[in-house]
């Protein structure tokens, strides 16, 4: 364990930016045997009582009583009701007892103490394609929400009587600590929250269900002991220790009378801002090079903070600032046609509040309601909230009108917009603290919007666990917009090890603004050792787009330039250095310098968990057989009317 030790002490960037408390526990949870605790978990308070989150009946009536979202939220609760959940891209054929399978190839894991659930299939590793991540969807329980949505809509008893009967049947299948349900501490605090919101909702529209539910008072008690128990103490924290100090403080909140919840409380609330200014860095970015996990790590913290009324009234001005700018590159990303699935998806998210399973507008609307942005934000989440925060408490905030130009420095993104494009750069962090884990090679990349229209997508993330294969595709330079030399991958990545990425790239960028135009630089030196060049790619924004990419140094080979354009995109070559691309009511003509050919060709992407899509693609090829190549693609909207 000693060299253990001396190795992590090399990661100069994490210690830093961690304090040595944290490292206590990193190295405890990771290398020392934990007792078995399972009965202690077990043990609660004889004269336990809970109680519940406030809802507004007012604005939940407002939001969904007689709305366009009544009559999706029932017709999902009866197909429910009827056995039916949605798990990802599957719909399941029935619920009870099938909490620990896998619903595309019917394997089920079996109920072993906890620790132990992962040997039997650890990352890296996969046994007949099986996805343990479907397992853990279902058992987060989100649709006891909707069930709950339901009854409050219509005050139907079946609603009220599946809920109860869905429990019990997931509490008699999952024996506290047995099993793949409890083996993932972010999963027992998900379902923690959902299993509350949803007992909260009933009992503001229910006048005889508080006392219904106090038995299983007992459950979400043993559910906070769990998580205190088994925070995920990882190398770099990131979105799983969030959920569960969100979990944590929310459960705590729900039992004031006992002295451990309040300790659990104190602990979660201090902790919850700590990880406010650890996982977001200063530009807004969540620190994981994922857009996705920055979604859901936002609705994480507007949760917390939303339903706590106490930290609304103490917590920091400085974390409020840095929520301020995580919902701004949040405002960023949503105004693309197609939110920009950058990094790793596996399409999670806390609540389901209205059939859609992704991170949406209302996640970011419902933040600017409970930071107090906006007076006028009530929708899908605003039944929750405790109150908002005063606009006194916005010291430091830097919440800016829309410019031509973002640069997100720390995390490693700019953003630019002009009449004819929206354009988002990833060029900078791996994610992590420069660890990986869900970021992709994909530096230099880009997303482009003509228009209203989704244009050059990113390919997303399909899958983690069931085809490794595929995962290692979906993370390759080749999948991405950027420049690849041969085979060789921009940082070293490997098949066994899909939660893991060097950072050799190291990227930089610098931006500039003039009277007419844009100018966004970037470089990557992630070919440095392995190929003895570096990568520059220069982006200059006009009433056109020309994307310049340079490769200096030693290498001699192929070398190819790779563009996913959106399924609604048509392709046409037009000559052996041009495409004619259609979308909507635009025609937009492509022209490439410093290459031997194109090709056509139909890729695929993925824009949920899951899923994978055909989309056509377009692949330019060239030789480097001296110390410099170049490759231009000139972007020029030539008919079309710019909506």
């Amino acid at each position: 364990m000693l060299s253990k030790v001396k190795k992590l002490i090399g990661y100069k960037e994490i210690l830093i930016s961690t304090e040595p408390t944290y490292w206590i526990h990193y190295v405890r949870h990771s290398y020392f045997p934990k007792k078995n605790r399972i009965n202690e978990y077990q043990t609660t308070p004889d004269n336990l009582r809970l109680c519940f989150l406030d809802v507004s009946r007012n604005e939940f009536n407002e939001v969904f009583y007689n709305s366009r979202l009544s009559a999706n939220i029932i017709e999902r609760a009866n197909r429910i009701c009827d056995g039916y959940a949605v798990v990802f891209d599957v719909e399941t054929s029935e619920i009870k007892g099938k909490w620990s399978e896998d619903p595309k190839t019917g394997y089920n894991w079996l109920s072993i103490y906890y620790k132990d659930v992962r040997g039997l299939c650890p990352q890296g590793t996969v046994e007949n394609h099986n996805d343990i991540k479907y397992a853990w969807e279902l058992g987060c329980l989100h649709f006891l929400v909707t069930l709950a949505q339901a009854y409050a809509i219509t005050n139907e008893s079946k609603y009220k009587e599946n809920f109860f009967e869905l429990l019990d049947d997931w509490v008699e299948q999952n024996p506290v600590g047995y099993g793949v349900n409890w083996c993932c501490t972010i999963d027992v605090a998900l379902r923690a929250i959902n299993i509350i919101v949803a007992a909260s909702i009933f009992a503001a529209f229910c006048g005889d269900f508080e006392e219904e539910f106090q038995p299983y008072s007992k459950l979400l008690y043993t559910h906070m002991l769990f998580i205190y128990d088994n925070l995920e103490y990882g190398f770099v924290r990131e979105n799983h220790f969030v959920a569960d100090i969100v979990g944590l403080k929310v459960l705590s909140q729900i039992f004031p009378q006992d002295s451990v919840a309040r300790k659990m409380y104190n602990f979660s609330k201090k902790q919850f801002q700590k990880e406010v200014l650890f996982q977001v860095l200063p530009d807004g970015v969540e620190h994981e090079a994922s857009t996705a996990y920055h979604g859901l790590v936002l609705e994480l913290f507007v949760i917390g903070l939303a339903t706590d009324g106490n930290l609304m009234q103490t917590i920091k001005p400085q974390c409020i600032a840095r929520l301020n700018q995580m919902v701004s590159f949040s405002e960023k990303l949503l105004s693309f046609h197609h939110f920009p699935i950058i990094g790793d998806n596996d399409s999670e998210r806390v609540l389901d509040l209205n059939g859609t399973g992704t991170f949406r507008k209302e996640v970011v609307d419902f933040a600017n309601y409970v930071l107090g942005n906006s007076a006028d934000s009530i929708n899908e989440y605003s039944f929750l909230c405790a109150g908002t925060i005063g606009k006194e408490k916005e010291v430091g905030q830097t919440r800016r009108k829309p410019i031509t130009l973002t640069d997100y420095a720390e995390g490693g993104y700019v953003y630019c917009k002009n009449d004819n494009f929206r354009l988002l750069i990833h060029a900078g962090s791996i994610g992590r603290r420069g660890r990986g884990g869900h970021g992709h090679n994909d530096q230099t990349s880009f997303v482009l919007d003509i228009g209203v229209d989704s244009f050059i997508i990113d390919p997303g993330s399909c899958v983690y666990e069931r085809d490794l294969e595929k995962r290692h595709k979906y993370r390759s330079t080749k999948m991405h917009n950027c420049v690849a030399l041969g085979d060789i991958e921009q940082n070293k990545i490997k098949i066994e090890t899909p939660f893991k990425m060097d950072n050799d790239t190291k990227c930089q960028h610098t931006s500039r603004v003039f009277e007419s135009q844009v100018e966004v630089e970037c470089v990557h030196f992630g070919y440095a050792k392995s190929a003895g060049c570096n990568i520059t790619r220069k982006f200059i924004v006009s009433d056109n787009l020309s994307v310049r990419d340079s490769i200096e140094g030693s290498y001699r080979g192929d070398f190819s330039v790779n563009y996913v354009f959106a399924d609604t995109v048509e392709l046409r070559q037009i000559c052996s250095n041009a495409i004619e691309a259609h979308t909507g009511n635009q025609t937009v003509e492509i022209i490439f310098e410093g290459i031997d050919g194109l090709e056509i060709y139909r890729g695929t992407f993925s824009e949920s968990y899951g899923k994978e899509q055909p989309t056509c693609c377009l692949l330019l090829k060239g030789h480097k057989d001296s110390e410099h190549a170049e490759v231009i693609t000139n972007i020029k909207i030539v008919t079309g009317e710019i909506r």
